[in-house]
């Protein structure tokens, strides 16, 4: 899920990337990444197939004082969804899955409250399953969870809704997607990516997570606690690590990107599906954190450009552009909810390769009073105040406070908006995304707030887009 972050610096438009594009972006990247508190990252910018440039700034360990580098492996958190869902679908080419069935067909032990969940609702986030299931009192949870015992918690975990009736994101759900590719493959999870996939594809620095095995040159993950730098919390050995687990590079992922686009990884019209908007039972578009949803992607639209993106927890994204051939892969080591917006930056760094993606052209809409509530909020918000609990869904808020209390003293720094205009106001399903130009004494951020039918905040972000 995507948080708050600010950056002290970003590109102006222009009619086209200029001729020194890739030492702006690697300023651009580097003290925006100091600005926000991030020991170390990598990145890399994929345009009509082929990389033309990556870089990497910091600290990979901060004990070791181990310098970033772009062969740097981080572990990809939600990225790895990506993979599982590419893992499942390539089995259904092959006709050994197919993704409207009930996951009971290939899960024999299933229990009854998932016997009308299908594949599909669980690549797409609609099949009524929990977020997290693995322990149900989190005070306890210890250092090491089997394959099985992650199972039986599963199956012990109540559902939330009927399937294909609403939108939850779950990482229950892409376990379960695992579990399935072990049952009809008769192989485990990571040895079918690297047969399928990551071996074929020269990915020859991606591999998936286990606490007790040496990853040469691993990034450390950090975290933020009271302004300071701490080792994240990431310590748990899983025996299944489908929902989370796979580890890889800013180069590896480039790989990745080109051959999702060029049919190497699956058949295209097997990536076409996979970028389609997922619809729930009454027909109607599904609508998440970010946009809509696929399978195993995030799907929005950037001022009229398609974006099909996902972002890791740990602070790290993938984000592109099909239409325009262009990926910008951001990896960092600090745990997204403390800083690590690797979504932000790589999307500042893609409006810079296409400036008509970035909203400085538009003007205010002359009707600034329908969506008041919410404008007055993003003014509290961005002025180091408050944020009013009860403007917001309450799963997306319990994250939220958190990022923003991070980065509480950052905005205090700014001071109070000189002013906060809303640009437009766009429906994607039931959802409806306001987007604001938010002008300070020295800087200009551009901010959005997707509120749901529920009139509930579901996110609320800001970036800057411009030079002051």
């Amino acid at each position: 899920m995507t948080t708050l972050a600010l950056m002290s610096l970003a590109f102006a438009s222009a009619a086209a990337p200029p001729s020194d594009f890739k030492s702006r972006i690697d300023k651009f990247l580097r003290v925006s990444a100091e600005s926000m508190g991030i020991p170390g990252f990598a990145y890399a910018v994929v345009k009509d197939g082929k990389v033309i440039c990556q870089g990497a700034h910091g600290l990979s360990n901060l004990t070791y004082k181990v310098r970033a580098t772009p062969k740097t492996p981080f572990l990809l958190a939600s990225i790895t969804k990506q993979f599982t869902a590419a893992a499942i679908m390539r089995l259904a080419e092959q006709g050994k899955v197919k993704i409207d069935e009930p996951i009971s067909t290939y899960l024999a032990d299933a229990p009854e409250s998932w016997h009308a969940i299908t594949v599909r609702n669980l690549l797409n986030h609609t099949g009524g399953l929990k977020d997290r299931f693995e322990e149900k009192n989190t005070s306890l949870w210890r250092l090491n969870y089997s394959e099985l015992a992650m199972y039986e918690a599963a199956k012990s975990t109540p559902v939330d809704f009927a399937p294909g009736t609403a939108w939850q994101y779950t990482d229950q759900g892409y376990f379960l997607l695992g579990r399935i590719i072990e049952e009809v493959s008769g192989q485990k999870y990571r040895a079918f990516l690297e047969e399928s996939f990551f071996k074929p594809l020269g990915m020859t620095s991606t591999t998936t997570i286990a606490m007790k095995e040496i990853v040469p040159n691993l990034a450390e993950g950090y975290a933020m606690e009271g302004g300071k730098i701490i080792h994240n919390h990431r310590r748990t050995d899983y025996g299944l690590v489908s929902h989370f687990g796979v580890i890889s590079t800013v180069g590896d992922l480039a790989k990745w990107v080109i051959a999702m686009n060029s049919g190497k990884a699956l058949k295209p019209e097997t990536v076409k599906e996979m970028w389609t908007p997922a619809r729930l039972a009454d027909g109607s578009e599904v609508t998440g954190t970010s946009g809509s949803y696929g399978l195993g992607w995030f799907l929005e639209w950037l001022n009229g450009h398609r974006v099909v993106q996902h972002g890791g927890a740990t602070g790290t994204a993938l984000y592109t552009l099909p239409d325009d051939h262009l990926a910008v892969i951001v990896l960092t080591n600090l745990e997204q909810l403390s800083g690590g917006n690797a979504t932000s930056l790589a999307q500042s760094v893609a409006k810079f390769m296409v400036p008509d993606a970035s909203w400085g052209s538009l003007r205010p809409l002359e009707d600034q009073g329908q969506h008041a509530e919410f404008t007055t909020e993003l003014r509290h918000v961005l002025s180091a105040e408050n944020a009013n609990e009860s403007l917001y869904d309450p799963t997306f808020y319990r994250l939220y406070r958190t990022a923003l209390a991070s980065q509480k003293a950052q905005l205090a720094q700014l001071g109070k908006p000189l002013s906060v205009d809303l640009l437009f106001v766009r429906p994607t399903g039931s959802v409806h995304t306001l987007g604001y130009r938010v002008k300070y004494k020295d800087l200009t951020l551009y901010a959005t707030v997707r509120v749901g039918a529920d009139g509930k905040i579901r996110y609320l972000g800001a970036e800057n887009e411009e030079l002051p």
